[in-house]
This record gives C-alpha cells, sequence and structure tokens, in this order.
C-alpha cells in the first residue's frame, strides 16, 4: 500500500510539474495586458460639445451633456504572442464612444469594441524590424501610447494637434531601423497603410496614408520629425449631381451670362468634391526633455490641402514636475487656420432654378470648407499617482476661440455664436494592467 501511495504521488507531483511548466510556457508565449481611464468632463458651452475628437466623435461635454462620461472614457485590453525570439505577434481592442469603425462598413455605435491592432511584426536583424497587419499610425509624437492615459501626465492629449486626425490605425505596413551612435539613438521609419473614415458628420472615405518619420534619442532628449502624406475618396458621385446640372444650364444661357458662373462652378467641384479625390501633405515635429524629476515637450503639425481640408498650422507646449506621487503640469496649445482665397459661385443675374442650385453649394462651402477652426488653449492639471498602477487626474482648460472661428467644437447648434471662450474642467482616473 506505501509503495502504490508513493506511486501515486510521484505521479501526481509529475503531473503537476508538467502541467506549471505547459503553463509557464504559455505564459512566456502570450501574455495579456490592459488598460481603461472612466473621465468625467463638464463644460460651460450649451450650443456646442467640446470633445476629444471633433471628427470622429459627434458628441461630449456642453450642448449633449452637462456632464460627460464620453469624451475620455475608454477601456482596451491587449494580447502580446511571442511566436520565436525574433517573430511577434499583438492584437488590440479598444471600446469608446467614436464612430470611426473597424469592422464594417457603418458608424460604430458608442463603445462598442473595435479592432486597434492586429498586426505580427519580424526582427530581420537586431537593427531592422517590419511589421504588418492593422499598426498605429506612426505619425504623431506619442502615436504608440497616445490612448494610454496612464503614460501620460496630462488627462488628454492637446486636441488642436490629436484631436484633428480622423484614425490612429492604418492597415498596412511599416519597416524600421535602429541605429547607434555614441550616446545617441536613432530610429527611421517608413509606413504605408489604408484606413476608412466612416462617422456621422463626415461621408464614409477610403484612405491612403503614406510617410516616414525619424527620432533621434540622446539622453534626456528626444527629437523627432514626421511626415505624412494622405489621399482620401468617397464612393458615388458627391457633388456632381447638384454641380453638373448646374453647369450645363449656366454655360448654356443666352449672352454667356452664365459662363462665369459655370466655370467657377467646375472650378470649385474640382477642388473640393471628395468624390474626385482629396489630398493633404502633414508634417510633424516635435521635442521632449525628460530628465527624472522635471520635463517639458513641444510638437507642431502642419496640415496643408488645396481642398477641404485647407491649411492648418497647430502646436503646444506642455511641463511638468514630478514631487512624490504628484505631478503638476500646464499646456498651451494652438490651432490657426489659414483664410481661403476662394471665392463662391456668382450667382447675380442668374434665374431663380440656378440661384437655389449655387446656393447650396455655396451654403457648403460656407458651413464646411471655408469654417475657421482657429482656438487657443490654455490648460493646467494634476495627476496624482494614488496606488499602483492607478493614477487620478484633474484638468482645467480655458479655450479661447479667434474672431468668427467655431474652433474644433462638435454638435455645433443652430444658436452657436462663432467666437468667444469656454471653460472645460475634467477628472478622470487611469489604471493600467
Amino acid at each position: 500500500m506505501s509503495f502504490k501511495l508513493t506511486t501515486l504521488a510521484v505521479a501526481i507531483a509529475m503531473a503537476m510539474a508538467a502541467a506549471a511548466t505547459q503553463a509557464a510556457a504559455l505564459e512566456d508565449i502570450f501574455s495579456v495586458r490592459g488598460y481603461a481611464t472612466v473621465g468625467l468632463t463638464h463644460a460651460d458651452e450649451d450650443q456646442a460639445d467640446f470633445t476629444s475628437n471633433f471628427y470622429t466623435q459627434p458628441q461630449g461635454a456642453g450642448a449633449s451633456d452637462d456632464l460627460s462620461f464620453d469624451v475620455d472614457s475608454k477601456f482596451g485590453v491587449q494580447l502580446d504572442i511571442n511566436i520565436t525570439p525574433r517573430l511577434s505577434g499583438v492584437v488590440q481592442l479598444i471600446s469608446e464612444s467614436n464612430n470611426n469603425n473597424s469592422w464594417d462598413g457603418e458608424v460604430n455605435k458608442d463603445y462598442q469594441p473595435s479592432l486597434e491592432w492586429a498586426n505580427l511584426s519580424y526582427r530581420v536583424t537586431d537593427n531592422l524590424t517590419v511589421r504588418g497587419g492593422r499598426i498605429v499610425l506612426p505619425f504623431l509624437m506619442i502615436s504608440e501610447y497616445r490612448k494610454v492615459g496612464f503614460a501620460n501626465h496630462w488627462l488628454r492629449a492637446p486636441i488642436e494637434i490629436y484631436g484633428q486626425v480622423p484614425f490612429s490605425a492604418s492597415d498596412g505596413a511599416d519597416i524600421a531601423y535602429r541605429s547607434k551612435l555614441g550616446r545617441a539613438i536613432n530610429t527611421a521609419r517608413v509606413h504605408y497603410g489604408v484606413q476608412s473614415v466612416r462617422t456621422i458628420t463626415i461621408a464614409k472615405s477610403q484612405v491612403e496614408a503614406a510617410g516616414f518619420n525619424d527620432t533621434l534619442e540622446i539622453g534626456a532628449l528626444t527629437l523627432r520629425a514626421a511626415y505624412m502624406d494622405v489621399h482620401f475618396e468617397t464612393p458615388g458621385d458627391g457633388f456632381g449631381g447638384l454641380i453638373n446640372p448646374f453647369v450645363g444650364i449656366a454655360a448654356s444661357l443666352p449672352g454667356g451670362i452664365g459662363s462665369n458662373a459655370a466655370a467657377q462652378a467646375a472650378r470649385l467641384r474640382n477642388r473640393f468634391d471628395p468624390a474626385l479625390g482629396q489630398d493633404a501633405r502633414l508634417v510633424d515635429l516635435g521635442a521632449t526633455y525628460d530628465p527624472g524629476q522635471w520635463f517639458a515637450m513641444a510638437e507642431v503639425l502642419q496640415q496643408k490641402s488645396s481642398g477641404l481640408l485647407g491649411k492648418t498650422n497647430s502646436g503646444y507646449l506642455s511641463g511638468g514636475y514630478r514631487w512624490h506621487t504628484l505631478t503638476p503640469y500646464a499646456t498651451f496649445a494652438v490651432s490657426k487656420t489659414a483664410a481661403r482665397e476662394d471665392a463662391a459661385i456668382p450667382l447675380a443675374g442668374l434665374p431663380p432654378p440656378l440661384l437655389g442650385l449655387g446656393g447650396i453649394f455655396n451654403g457648403f462651402l460656407d458651413t464646411t470648407a471655408n469654417l475657421d477652426h482657429s482656438q487657443k488653449t490654455y490648460s493646467l492639471g494634476l495627476r496624482w499617482d494614488l496606488a499602483n498602477k492607478f493614477a487620478l487626474k484633474g484638468q482645467y482648460d480655458y479655450i479661447d476661440l479667434d474672431s468668427g472661428s467655431v474652433g474644433l467644437l462638435a454638435n455645433r447648434q443652430p444658436g452657436f455664436v462663432p467666437g468667444g471662450s469656454l471653460n472645460v474642467i475634467s477628472v478622470a482616473v487611469d489604471y493600467v494592467f
């Protein structure tokens, strides 16, 4: 009996050891991480909404809700897969209040989980890495961790830059080369990908993005430069159903009284119709200096387009001081929209049917293409690392809209008056696991 019990005990011990070894082996291959932000935001503007991205987040604090949960709250979970020492994969799901969809052709429902990342990465050499699949769009300075609140000192990244790019991932590939020169580490990366912009306020667009960025790290100093070329098109006839009849009728009017209007309408359609394709070029420069107890960072972005997007110059300067578990910080951000030089379709002397068609298109120009989004934001905030992997943040923003500007506000109501200012107060808890 003693021998049988001993044999059984040994067998159980061996089975448990094998199971533990297998579990350990699985842990070496698979690991799960995640992050969450639960935030509340109040804005004292009752005719528009303050959001973290006015393209893809149609509602926020203000006209929709006096106290909004949607502006900053999100939950993400990530599966890391170590297949071989050189081959790895990552899958990340995110749930947030964001209309841009990654599953099908419809606008995403609030907090419906979407696929943020799903890619494989292969380290060809110690310095060269190739990545393919759904990858982060590696353009802005904190692109890799912009949605992980715990990884950032501020409650939200400045919307003057990070709120103007409507997507954060693309389906494609990138190649990165890392090299050392003394104390300096340089990483150069090229990328290409496609994505969809599907929101309530923007027509469904297919986007191609290609670019290059370079990051230089020298001790506590990080310098970064990036360039990206974007092309997008919307399916369908676009403005053709409106403009083409206008051009045909105006050009046929006797005495040439409609020739100028026809020519201007055709030119404006070629310039602004997303169905005919739109191009934009973006340049981003950034710097961070973080020796430990204090830090400072700055970033500037220029977006240039002869079409719908126009030209915008944006930037911010932010810094803070770490004192035990507290980090007070301040940020100044600005976005300036260049004035358009395009005249509307001249309607004087045209018959009533053409006045109606031309008026519709001119109204589109006034309410979309020719809008001024210029604003300045002054922010003060405090981060408190209250426990391991938990951070409590509070932030106050004073947003000053330029005269005649609608700023970066979403869901503008008929009673909204351009210009003016608003106050935004936010609190959030960030968590990582």
